[in-house]
């Protein structure tokens, strides 16, 4: 078991090494409610905040329903520091022009850095 955990922690220290200022996404969900989405992410760092962001420079394919793909972006604010950080972030409908019917049951795929993505349904939008 010992062996187990100081390979992962190798694994780790490679990643933010690496790539101090590139986050993986591990999962992404949808509050009908809060009209949010969260994103999980994983990326080196703990000394400063990071800040995130959504970009979608493609646009939405044309499909029914409509298809839209969005970059994850992150600021590290010059952290170099070498941790693992778990973290949720939330998005607004409204942050992501998901304001008309236009989006209702959009397939959303959000990609993070080494092929890493998640994706889900948005729900009727009015």
């Amino acid at each position: 078991m010992k062996n187990t955990i100081a390979t992962l922690g190798l694994i780790a220290a490679i990643f933010t090494v690496g790539n101090a200022q590139a986050a993986r996404v591990t999962g992404a969900s949808v509050d009908i409610a809060r009209k949010t989405i969260s994103v999980d992410v994983v990326y080196g760092g703990g000394c400063k905040e990071h800040s995130f962001k959504l970009s979608n420079n493609t646009g939405c394919f044309e499909t029914y329903p409509v298809s839209c793909r969005f970059e994850l972006i992150e600021n590290a604010n010059g952290d170099m520091c070498e941790a693992m950080i778990y973290k949720k972030i939330q998005f607004t409908f409204a942050e992501l022009g998901f304001n008309n019917s236009y989006y209702s049951r959009a397939g959303i795929t959000i990609l993070g850095d080494n092929g890493s993505k998640a994706g889900f349904r948005l729900p009727v939008i009015n």
